[in-house]
């Protein structure tokens, strides 16, 4: 099945590899499927330039799968020689992209991605197309509700090596959804897994990975008046608001980091909130407004924001991980208070 699905991407390759690549012109083709040589042999021109194209053929473009075509293509006395090292695949994520520049080697993709450079030649394309043309299994969206639970955990321990159970058990997530989340982090070089334990490799890769892809609309915002004249007024009524309601908020956004680190003025104040959204209205005495109004009530896409959430002068705000996310798109100085609190108080 493996060796029908390399020869798919072999045959969509070279019926795709002038519109790839226009200005090489390809002199020879030599298969192989000897464990010494490379999948492909492609030599090719560019101009009046010859070289040969040591071709490795991976059906996932992800970095677990690359560093293995890379050492396969290390050993190969055909790249000793002279030949350049190139991995074909039908899409190569953006981690695996890196991971190939790194390490010198050459990228071909079927969606149009391209990397090559050898002698005088840099050619080097991006292409927008976010999926695969050959469909395979789909993989699970880490950044789902509950999956992303396992993404907090894991960021703000980075020092724990995990196993299967106790990371499921701190994410409150089922083990079956444990593993397979698990399993893209590997493929994707943000964990290891070994011998049953999980470590976080790059916990700083995997914060810009995450915010890339988070979006603060997924939670519900209303937003209300209080007659608090300030910050430090409605942080006492907050606190007698939450031991009436007997449920979970954490402040977020400027409000949650002018708790943990102060660097922007702010006066809009951002609350994650636990149930019944009526009740904390009543006990905060807030006021309905369609404009003008400066306390936002926010529901959770996923109650996983409450983990290890932070207590500052009896207030609460959410993990640094999740006022990171938060800020980091935020228009009104968001990134500017998100590299702040990096720098100040994360670790990657």
């Amino acid at each position: 099945m493996e060796k029908t699905f390399e020869k798919n991407i072999e045959d969509s390759l070279l019926g795709k590899i002038r519109e790839l690549l226009p200005d090489m012109k390809i002199e020879e083709t030599k298969k192989s499927s000897r464990s010494d040589f490379c999948d492909l042999l492609l030599k090719i021109r560019i101009g009046n330039l010859s070289k040969r194209l040591c071709c490795e053929i991976k059906s996932r473009g992800e970095p677990i799968y690359l560093y293995q075509a890379i050492g396969h293509l290390r050993q190969m006395q055909e790249i000793k020689k002279g030949g350049y090292p190139v991995i074909i695949a039908p899409f190569i994520s953006v981690q695996g992209r890196k991971v190939c520049k790194e390490e010198s080697i050459g990228y071909i993709d079927l969606a149009g991605n391209v990397f090559l450079k050898f002698n005088s030649v840099y050619i080097e394309r991006t292409s927008d197309v976010k999926a695969s043309p050959i469909k395979r299994e789909v993989s699970p969206n880490i950044f789902a509700r509950k999956s992303s639970r396992i993404l907090r955990v894991i960021l703000e321990n980075p020092e724990i090596v995990w196993n299967f159970t106790t990371l499921s058990q701190e994410a409150n997530v089922n083990i079956r959804r444990t593993f397979e989340i698990v399993k893209v982090l590997n493929e994707k070089g943000f964990v290891e897994k070994k011998r049953g334990s999980i470590r976080v490799l790059k916990p700083g890769e995997l914060l810009d990975y995450w915010s890339e892809n988070y979006k603060f609309r997924d939670n519900a915002v209303k937003t209300f008046f209080s007659f608090a004249r300030t910050f430090e007024e409605f942080k006492g009524i907050l606190v007698k608001a939450a031991k009436r309601t007997n449920s979970q908020y954490a402040l977020t956004l400027h409000s949650g980091a002018g708790l943990v680190a102060p660097f922007v003025r702010f006066s809009d104040i951002h609350i994650y909130v636990e149930r019944d959204i009526e009740r904390w209205v009543d006990v905060l005495e807030l006021k309905p407004v369609e404009s003008g109004g400066t306390v936002n009530l926010i529901t959770p896409f996923d109650d996983g924001v409450f983990y290890r959430k932070q207590k500052t002068e009896n207030v609460f705000a959410v993990c640094n991980t999740q006022l990171y996310l938060d800020l980091i798109k935020y228009p009104a100085r968001g990134k500017e208070q998100a590299d702040f609190l990096r720098q100040q108080k994360m670790r990657f």
